[in-house]
C-alpha cells in the first residue's frame, strides 16, 4: 500500500527537485521488501493476506511500466493460480464456516483477479486463463464497508445502484468483463465461427453495457463537473472496457475488400469497429485534457496505465489501415480528423514510451501519404521506412487477439507491402 502511494503522489508538480528523484528510489525498496515479504511468508502455501499482497505487487509492477511486458502476464498466472488454489473461484455460499464480511471480501477479490485476467492476457495478445465453466463466485453486493464488520451475522440487502459505494466501480466492471469474456474466447478460437455467434457475443457486450449503474454510464466532461474524480474516471475506463470489446469481436470483419454477398452480413460489424475506434480516441482525448495541471482528472493520471493506452493504440492502427487502403466507410475527414489530434498525443509520449513512438511515426507516415502536411520527422523517405519497420514488427494475429499493434494479421502483411512499394519508389496500388 506504501508503494502504490508513493506512485500515486504528486511528485511531478513538486516544486522540490529531490522528491522527484526520491520516487523511483523509494519504488524499487517497497517493491523489494514486498516480494521479500512474499518469499519470507512462503506464498505458495497460501497463507493469510497472500493473495492480497499478490495482486498489489502484479499491479506496482504492471504500473511503474510505460508499456507492455510480457512478464506482467507470467506474474498474473501466479495471481490467478494462488487465488484458484485458495478456493476464491468458489463463491463462498459453498462454505459455511466464512463469516459474510469475509465472504463479501472474497467476491471482492474474486472480482479483481478475473479483471486483471482478462485485461492483462488480451494485452499479451493471450487467451484468458480463467473460463466461465470454472468458477460460480457471485457478484459483489453494492455496499459500503461501513455495512460490515466483523460481528455481522447475515449481509445486509443491497443498496440501490444509484447510489455510489466502495463496491459499486467493482460490480459494473465486473458486468462489462463478463461479456469481454465470452468475447475474448471468441477471438481465442483457432476454429472459425459463424457471423451469428458474433452477433450473439455483440448482443452479450451491449445487454451488459445497459445494465451498468447510472453513475457510471458515459456522459459529458461538461456534465461531469460536480463529480469526483475517482468516478470520472471509472465512468471512462467502463466505456473504454466497452469500445475494447467491439473492437476485438469486429475488427476482423473491417477491411473488406470488395462487394460480396457476405458483405451485407459483416456491414453493421464495420460500422460498430469504426465507432468503437472513433469513441476509444475521444476517450484519449478526454484523458490527455483533463489529466493536465488544473484538469478534472490531473489527481488520477497514474491511473492512465499501459492497458488503457493499450487499446488506444489498436484503435489508432485501425484507424491508420483504413485510411491507408482507402476504405473510410465514406467518413475520411472524421478520420484524419481524429488521426491528427492522436498523433500529437502519441509524439508527447515518444520520450517515454516505444509504443507511442512507433503509433506517432505510422500515424505521420499515413497522414502524410493521404496528403497531410507533416510535422513529425525530417524526411519523408526516413519516416516511410520507420513506418514500414513499425508495420513489420507488429506481430500477425489473425484470430483477433490483442497482442502488440495486432489488429488483422492480412491488413498488416498487405499493408507492409504497400509501404515497401511507396519507399522503393513504386506507384501504390490502386485502393
Amino acid at each position: 500500500m506504501i508503494c502504490l502511494a508513493v506512485l500515486a503522489s504528486d511528485t511531478r508538480d513538486s516544486v522540490h527537485g529531490d522528491d522527484v528523484e526520491q520516487q523511483p528510489l523509494q519504488t524499487n525498496l517497497y517493491r523489494e521488501r514486498l516480494v521479500q515479504s512474499l518469499i519470507l511468508g512462503e506464498y505458495t502455501n497460501s497463507g493469510p493476506y497472500v493473495l492480497e499482497t499478490m495482486i498489489h505487487y502484479v499491479y506496482i509492477e504492471f504500473a511503474i511500466r510505460a508499456d507492455a511486458d510480457k512478464g506482467i502476464w507470467f506474474l498474473l498466472a501466479l495471481e490467478v493460480n494462488l487465488a484458484v488454489r485458495m478456493g476464491y473461484h468458489r463463491d463462498p455460499s459453498h462454505f459455511p464456516g466464512i463469516s459474510p464480511l469475509k465472504s463479501e471480501m472474497r467476491r471482492r477479490l474474486w472480482a479483481t483477479v478475473v479483471q486483471g485476467d482478462i485485461l492483462i492476457s488480451s494485452q499479451m495478445g493471450m487467451p484468458r486463463m480463467i473460463s466461465d465453466w470454472q468458477c460460480d463466485t457471485a457478484e459483489p453486493r453494492n455496499l459500503n464497508d461501513a455495512d460490515l464488520d466483523q460481528d455481522t451475522s447475515e449481509l445486509p440487502p443491497p443498496r440501490p445502484e444509484t447510489e455510489i459505494t466502495t463496491a459499486l466501480g467493482a460490480i459494473a466492471r465486473r458486468r462489462i468483463l463478463t461479456a469481454l469474456g465470452t468475447i475474448s474466447d471468441l477471438a481465442a478460437n483457432v476454429k472459425s465461427c459463424k457471423y451469428a455467434e458474433v452477433m450473439r457475443a455483440d448482443a452479450i457486450l451491449r445487454e451488459a453495457a445497459a445494465s451498468i449503474p447510472p453513475p457510471f454510464k458515459m456522459k459529458s466532461t461538461t456534465a461531469s463537473i460536480t463529480d469526483s474524480p475517482q468516478v470520472i474516471m471509472s465512468r471512462l475506463f467502463i466505456s473504454h472496457l466497452f469500445y475494447k470489446g467491439q473492437i476485438t469481436l469486429h475488427r476482423r470483419f473491417i477491411l473488406v475488400e470488395s462487394a460480396s454477398a457476405g458483405e451485407g452480413l459483416s456491414f453493421y460489424s464495420r460500422q460498430a469497429c469504426l465507432d468503437a475506434c472513433l469513441g476509444m480516441l475521444r476517450i484519449q482525448h478526454i484523458l490527455d485534457e483533463e489529466t493536465l495541471p488544473g484538469g478534472l482528472l490531473h489527481t488520477m493520471r497514474w491511473r492512465v496505465s499501459s492497458i488503457i493506452k493499450h487499446q488506444f493504440l489498436t484503435a489508432t492502427m485501425i484507424l491508420c489501415s483504413m485510411l491507408h487502403r482507402g476504405q473510410t466507410l465514406h467518413r475520411e475527414q472524421e478520420i484524419m480528423e481524429t488521426l491528427r489530434n492522436t498523433k500529437e498525443i502519441w509524439i508527447r509520449g515518444s520520450s517515454t514510451s516505444q509504443e507511442a513512438k512507433k503509433a506517432a511515426e505510422t500515424v505521420s507516415f499515413v497522414l502524410a501519404r493521404a496528403g497531410e502536411t507533416r510535422d513529425y520527422g525530417n524526411d519523408l523517405d526516413a519516416e516511410r521506412a520507420r513506418a514500414a519497420i513499425t508495420l513489420q514488427d507488429m506481430p500477425i494475429n489473425t484470430n483477433g487477439s490483442d497482442a502488440g499493434f495486432t489488429f488483422d494479421g492480412q491488413a498488416v502483411l498487405q499493408t507492409t507491402m504497400d509501404l515497401h512499394e511507396c519507399k522503393s519508389g513504386d506507384p501504390p496500388r490502386p485502393q
